[in-house]
């Protein structure tokens, strides 16, 4: 099967991202956050490439970033540890 010489795409010429493929040779992107697919561009975590000590600062990270408080403040450091694991059901691995 012999592919076209030509693809096209019609865009809306009221829209900025639209035009400024032509005025500016620019392709706009848009963020990963606005999908309508959760799982795109969802890539996992290889955990087991990680060390002890990159695992708990990415959990640390992860979880201030999704409960917006730090935990190393409220937790004592073995406490933390176990909250990590707990969260992160990486037990098996520590």
């Amino acid at each position: 099967m012999k592919s076209p010489d030509y693809v096209y795409k019609y865009r809306c010429w009221d829209d900025e991202h639209h035009r400024r493929i032509i005025t500016h040779g620019e392709i706009y992107f848009t963020s990963a956050a606005s999908f309508n697919d959760p799982f795109d561009c969802s890539i996992p975590i290889q955990y087991t490439l990680m060390s002890k000590e990159e695992m708990l600062k990415y959990a640390e990270d992860f979880i201030k970033e999704r409960l917006n408080f730090d935990i190393s403040q409220m937790l004592s450091q073995s406490k933390m540890l176990k909250e990590i694991k707990n969260q992160m059901k990486l037990s098996q691995y520590f």
